[in-house]
């Protein structure tokens, strides 16, 4: 079976940040949604800067009702102000909250809720090739040993996490009309995740031409998540991992950095399901909810 891939020529050779490569916006215009999604509600988490900046500012082209977080309100805000300056329809809200904190998660639901009136058609949410170097440590899921505590391990076993929620939801929901996605952006310049990548990776990617010429910009990183999240591919079925606007084929090893493909792993239906059941029970709710 062909997998779906719409712009795979656009990919096929690359040259670096702002290349032919889809932005968000051209996402929106090629499936013909420019203020064609009124009534529809979008909720992004971490929304003011970055990748999560474009995907606001393609979705909210669509006349959808738009909610986007973060923690900083006075940079929310400004984020907010610049949004709403293209004049599209459809509300566009900044609302502060802590993705670190559950107190803060808890209140916010709370008030989405109210305020959309418990309307939600779309979440954002992001994974990365980062979920290759591990899967989940089930024995020792919050690295409680500490001299085994590696910040790319701890990352990498998050981004599996990420993947994991998403294809769980597509196996749980899937049939009633909920679809989940994992969506990779792709190694993106100029954003803030830049202080999280070692060094020696970040000169890889100015002397490396095989690198740099794999690189996005913020437009192009946040085209694969407004893809996953609008296009008519996938109204009727999700679980896939997606990353430069298609489906994801299975790693072949290639160790050179920001090469595609998906880990076997993330196809682990059993710690899948387990790390839901766990998940459910760090948090406090009811595995039978």
């Amino acid at each position: 079976m062909s997998i779906i891939a719409p712009y795979a020529k656009e990919h096929r050779d690359t040259n670096g940040p702002g290349d032919a490569r889809p932005t968000a916006l051209k996402i929106v215009r090629d499936q013909s949604l420019d203020g064609k999604l009124g009534g529809k509600v979008i909720l992004v988490t971490g929304g003011t800067s970055g990748i999560g900046f474009q995907t606001v500012r393609a979705l909210h082209a669509t006349g959808a009702d738009i909610y986007f977080t973060g923690r900083d309100t006075k940079k929310g805000k400004e984020a907010e102000a610049e949004l709403r300056s293209d004049g599209k329809a459809g509300k566009l809200e900044y609302v502060e909250m802590g993705l670190d904190s559950l107190r803060s998660i808890r209140a916010f639901a709370a008030d989405f809720l109210k305020r959309t009136e418990r309307k939600l058609n779309i979440l954002i949410c992001n994974a990365a090739s980062g979920h290759r170097q591990s899967g989940i440590r089930f024995d020792d899921i919050n690295f409680d040993r500490e001299e085994e505590y590696q910040p790319l391990l701890g990352y990498a076993q998050s981004k599996t996490a990420n993947i994991y929620m998403a294809l769980e939801i597509e196996r749980r929901y899937g049939a009633s009309g909920v679809h989940g996605l994992a969506a990779h952006p792709g190694g993106i310049s100029g954003t803030r995740l830049n202080r999280m990548t070692p060094e020696s990776q970040l000169n890889a990617q100015v002397v490396d031409p095989v690198i740099s010429r794999r690189m996005k910009n913020a437009e192009q990183g946040a085209a694969t998540t407004v893809w996953a999240a609008i296009s008519h591919n996938f109204d009727e079925e999700g679980g896939f991992f997606l990353e430069d606007c298609q489906q994801s084929e299975l790693w072949n090893g290639d160790m050179t950095v920001l090469a595609p493909g998906h880990a076997a792993h993330i196809h682990d239906e059993e710690s899948a399901s387990k790390l839901w059941d766990v998940s459910l029970e760090m948090i406090g709710l009811d595995k039978s909810n």
